[in-house]
């Protein structure tokens, strides 16, 4: 095989880092594009000489038609040609989130695969070009000097997965040499060379930019340098939260905040490091909003999608949100002659008032009177949803999302999905417990009232 040099190279990151023991079976991803069609050759050069078995996986995205089956053809071709055993997964992805989507159904697949076979060793196929990519990226989404590392060599994933990537010192114009010397055929994916999405503009419009005026050596070791002293940095940080002993709430739920007495540095530091070992990452903003509320020691701050850090009982805890159930991804009837029972244990019920008037001085927050002849169509129950606005009493009219109602009434993160609205067919017409909508309320011409009451009660007592 020609192209010694990348070979040589290959072995020596492969030694250096020791990515491979004795008699490993190793799974290698494979697209059918250039670089992991590169790397499963580099592998096949080095098998023997390190005693390891090659297992192969295609997962098949079917997001390009024909295109997509031809590269699981390809694959198969090219692993029956070269001995080697080969997984086929053929899945369906959506559209609206290709990129999040698939990431999650690769790993479904590899711990698939890990629980068949054992195989917890995954050889992915990033090379210095994604290095620049991800350090670029991170940057301008201020992850911090620490975000900068860029890729590693090696991950432990808390699944069991160990990830390995042994081309990330190889530039992607070198693997296409080393590909096209030696006659080996690969496939390309024309959506790589589409810039709708944020990082094909950076590897397809930014770094050749940055090439064309600074030269590609340059802008190559500027990269390295920043990955280095990142690692640097990160290094020293790491042994001054040994040094504080902050690390031993790692693994804990509940920190007391005498122990994170210390710098934003350290703190943010420890945060991130914390939420990295439990896969959640985190925008350099938002590890300022968490330091905030440890340094001001109140308020709460979302993490992730399902969790939250909170300042209770002189600790900052990390609490999992509660997932929604079923009874508020729908619509519940309300009618005069049911009341409807919430799996909260709370009641929601709808009364005629006798009369045109109500006494208003001593209204209970948890009661709405409405007009019935401004309501649309029947009552419904239902709970938040993204992007639900209202017009909340006291406006004149003007509209505010419920999320940005939510906050200015101080309404805790972890108590938003509880909170039940009465909606009609057109608009929400009470935040139950909170406001109404300027549109349903009682005027002079009002002749017919409904009275609605939320009777909250969790464990026998309101809540």
């Amino acid at each position: 095989m020609g192209y010694p040099g990348i070979i040589t190279e290959f072995i020596s990151i492969v030694r250096k880092y020791r990515l491979f023991d004795d008699n490993d079976k190793i799974l290698v991803s494979l697209s059918a594009g250039p670089d992991s069609v590169a790397l499963l050759y580099l592998l096949k050069f080095i098998e023997k000489r390190y005693n390891i078995k090659l297992f192969v996986v295609h997962i098949n995205y079917q997001l390009r038609g024909e295109n997509s089956n031809l590269d699981e053809k390809f694959c198969i071709d090219l692993c029956k040609d070269m001995g080697v055993d080969l997984f086929v997964e053929k899945v369906n992805v959506n559209r609206a989130r290709i990129q999040t989507q698939a990431r999650e159904i690769r790993f479904q697949v590899y711990n698939k695969i890990k629980e068949q076979t054992g195989i917890y060793k995954v050889v992915l196929a990033h090379h210095f070009d994604d290095c620049v990519e991800t350090v670029i990226f991170k940057m301008f989404r201020g992850s911090g000097i620490t975000g900068l590392k860029g890729i590693q060599f090696v991950t432990k994933r808390k699944d069991g997965l160990l990830l390995i990537r042994p081309m990330l010192t190889i530039s992607k114009s070198r693997l296409l040499e080393f590909l096209n010397k030696n006659n080996l055929k690969y496939r390309e994916d024309e959506t790589n060379f589409d810039s709708i999405y944020t990082r094909n503009k950076i590897r397809n419009e930014l770094i050749p930019l940055l090439n064309k005026i600074f030269g590609r050596r340059r802008v190559e070791q500027s990269i390295k340098d920043i990955t280095e002293l990142a690692e640097g940095f990160t290094g020293l940080i790491d042994e001054l939260l040994k040094d504080t002993k902050i690390e031993e709430y790692l693994n804990k739920e509940e920190i007391p905040l005498i122990s994170l007495n210390h710098n934003k540095v350290i703190i943010t530091s420890f945060i991130k490091k914390y939420l990295e070992q439990r896969e959640i990452s985190v925008s350099k903003k938002k590890l300022g909003l968490l330091w905030e509320i440890i340094n001001n020691q109140k308020g709460e701050i979302r993490v992730g999608v399902n969790y939250l850090f909170v300042i209770e009982d002189n600790c900052l805890k990390f609490k999992k949100i509660e997932k929604i159930d079923e009874i508020t991804e729908s619509t519940i009837l309300l009618d005069l002659v049911n009341p409807v029972s919430l799996k909260d244990g709370s009641i929601i019920k709808i009364e005629k008032v006798e009369g045109r008037f109500v006494d208003f001085t001593d209204v209970d927050k948890n009661v709405a009177y409405i007009d019935r002849n401004k309501i649309n169509g029947n009552l419904y129950i239902r709970y938040k949803r993204q992007g639900d606005k209202f017009c909340p009493l006291g406006l004149e009219g003007k509209t505010k999302k419920i999320k940005k109602f939510f906050i200015d009434e101080k309404i805790p993160i972890r108590k938003r999905r509880k909170i039940p609205l009465v909606v009609d067919g057109e608009k929400i017409i009470w935040v139950c417990g909170l406001r109404l909508d300027e549109r349903v309320k009682i005027d002079n011409n009002t002749t017919e009232i409904l009275k609605l009451e939320w009777q909250r009660y969790e464990n026998g007592r309101e809540f």
